[in-house]
């Protein structure tokens, strides 16, 4: 026995003391696991914010071209015929135009087209 101060103090078992070792042990694995859980967590919460800082501007794109004029929407190019949809519009604007076929019907088989695109030689 051990006094400390006024206070007798006895040693514990040595099992006791493994007993505390290894449940110290498993203590620092369950810290470690943790905080391994809050940096991959914490990597989410960031990428997550640098997404809704993309929507949240997104948004306010579509809000300013809500809050357009016609006219402005038609000279900077956006929207479409009455009816039609914005991505309906876009495709139709981005379509190449085909112009009537050139030469002999079938032409030559071994002839390269590549540089001819939308009726034009």
């Amino acid at each position: 026995m051990i006094e400390y101060g006024s206070c007798p103090i006895s040693r514990p078992a040595p099992e006791k003391i493994a007993a505390l070792r290894a449940a110290n042990s498993r203590l620092r694995e369950v810290v470690e696991a943790k905080d391994s859980e809050i940096g991959v967590l914490r990597g989410l919460v960031e990428a997550f914010q640098a997404q809704l800082g993309e929507l949240r501007a997104g948004v306010e794109d579509l809000r300013a071209t809500a809050a357009a004029e016609p006219a402005e929407l038609i000279e900077a190019g956006i929207g479409g015929r009455a009816g039609q949809a914005g991505a309906e519009a876009a495709a139709a604007q981005e379509r190449p135009q085909v112009g009537p076929a050139e030469g002999p019907a079938g032409g030559d088989a071994g002839t390269d087209r590549s540089s001819r695109r939308g009726g034009h030689p």
